[in-house]
């Protein structure tokens, strides 16, 4: 007669749970979907990024610092670790010392304040008002020093500290003015009337590869960014995109850029060297349902997205997957990086504050930090994983077997967003089912914890669909940990 061996996972006894299949059933077929379920969990939520002694901690915010009243754009000069930040509302700046996170100064710069950028080199601060005008501040004195006259209504500002030329984007005119640092004098104006000029949707961010010298203009009404040559100050591309793109971050390192679509709830991938779209990745259902800001960690290839659900999304450039989600203020739009420090700073509209966040010890690339943006639910899973999971040799044995697969596995999740939205809300469930659990459980306490049916197939399902978007190798890590059920 056949047999069905479980191992008991409590800490006090290690032995071995048999059972006839004629004469336990129930618990059988109990415990069989509880294993199920704990094996999906496996997959997805242990190796890499939770792996025994390996994980590093999903990042969490680590200061919300409260500034002017509605804070829009924001830059930092790693040199001096200061973040400068627009606040709209008081038509001021409010200086943030990095070391600190602590308001330091505020500076009075007039009538409605929009964009920001900073030159690292010379140590000057660059505001564009809605006036026509820009203001430059002495990052020393953080003083103003002098104001240019730009085009109409200007936004965006993007700067070359290289070259020290700053470029403005006059939304009104269409238009990008660039500033000479050295004489303050605006020395060219180039016109990026050619598409879209009469529609109500203008372009308001602006991005500069310093390596290439090189500006991106992200253009919402032509659904285009337009590609301006420093040297020449003429516009040499216009890369399609999706729907309006807004928001952009540039890595001078790998000469990628990253361009926000609103409507498309994307990021389009721009290889800088052939002005050309090579990939997207979907932000839909994961860490928001609008994309706005984007910056780039050269130091670490990582891209930073914010959006309209409070929370900031991680990019690893490697791979293009979002591979974390941090929980940030109510409104959250605006965001640099300090890629000396690590640090993230995000304006939080709503709350009139500036989330921190500390980047310096990411984690590697795991599904979890992708499925589950709820660190108290990891903590949960890390809970079950050290006090039940880890106590017997099956959960061991599980580890070991896909801790080489979390990477495959999180591709396929990425690349199927309906697959990813079932995973996570699977995932979720059993959150549920592990907090009832405690280290001093059996198989038999634990499978009073009642699975319902429709979970046990949604798994298996979930099972299925992974196998066959999988290499071969995952295919039969897959087959061996379901034959161990059965031993």
């Amino acid at each position: 007669m056949a047999y069905v061996n479980l191992a008991v996972m409590g800490s006090e006894n290690r032995g071995i749970l048999s059972c006839y299949l004629g004469k336990c059933r129930d618990l059988v077929s109990t415990a069989r979907r509880f294993l199920y379920s704990i094996l999906f969990a496996t997959l997805l939520l242990l190796p890499a990024c939770l792996l025994l002694n390996s994980y590093a901690r999903a990042q969490s915010v680590i200061a919300a610092i409260d500034v002017g009243s509605l804070p829009g754009a924001l830059a930092v000069n790693p040199s001096t670790n200061l973040v400068y930040v627009v606040n709209n509302g008081d038509e001021s700046i409010s200086v943030i010392d990095g070391k600190t996170n602590q308001v330091v100064d505020t500076v009075n710069v007039g009538f409605e304040p929009a964009g920001i950028g900073v030159n690292s080199t010379t140590n000057r601060v660059y505001v564009s008002r809605l006036d026509s005008k820009v203001r430059i501040i002495d990052g020393e004195t953080n003083t103003v020093v002098t104001t240019i006259t730009v085009g109409r209504q200007p936004s965006g500002i993007g700067v070359n500290s290289v070259t020290n030329r700053i470029y403005v984007n006059n939304t009104k005119d269409l238009s990008v003015s660039v500033i000479d640092g050295n004489s303050n004098t605006v020395v060219q104006t180039v016109d990026i009337k050619k598409i879209g000029a009469e529609l109500e949707t203008k372009p308001t961010w602006i991005g500069v590869n310093t390596s290439t010298n090189l500006v991106y203009v992200p253009n919402p009404a032509g659904n285009v960014v337009h590609v301006i040559d420093g040297s020449a100050n003429s516009v040499i591309a216009n890369v399609e995109v999706e729907g309006q793109p807004s928001g952009i971050g540039v890595n001078p390192v790998t000469n990628r850029i990253y361009v926000v679509n609103i409507t498309g709830d994307t990021i389009s991938i721009i290889e800088g060297s052939a002005n050309s779209v090579i990939g997207t990745v979907s932000m839909g259902g994961a860490p928001q349902s609008v994309p706005a800001g984007a910056s780039v960690n050269p130091a670490t290839n990582s891209v930073y997205v914010t959006g309209n659900s409070n929370k900031v999304s991680v990019i690893d450039g490697s791979t293009n997957l979002v591979t974390q989600t941090v929980k940030v203020g109510s409104g959250s739009s605006g965001v640099c990086v300090n890629p000396a420090t690590g640090r993230v700073y995000v304006v939080n509209v709503n709350d009139n504050t500036v989330s921190v966040i500390d980047m310096s010890k990411t984690s590697s690339s795991c599904a979890s930090s992708v499925l589950l943006d709820d660190n108290e639910s990891l903590d949960d899973l890390r809970t079950f994983r050290d006090g039940i999971l880890s106590k017997n040799l099956t959960g061991l044995g599980l580890i070991k077997l896909y801790y080489k697969h979390s990477a495959e596995v999180t591709r396929i999740l990425e690349s199927d967003p309906k697959l990813k939205s079932r995973a996570a809300d699977a995932l979720k469930e059993l959150v549920v089912i592990i907090k009832g659990t405690s280290s001093d459980d059996s198989v038999v306490d634990v499978v009073n914890h009642s699975i319902p049916a429709w979970l046990e197939k949604d798994v298996n399902a979930l099972f299925d669909e992974i196998s066959m978007l999988g290499s071969e190798a995952l295919k039969d890590a897959i087959r061996k940990s379901r034959a161990s059920l059965y031993e």
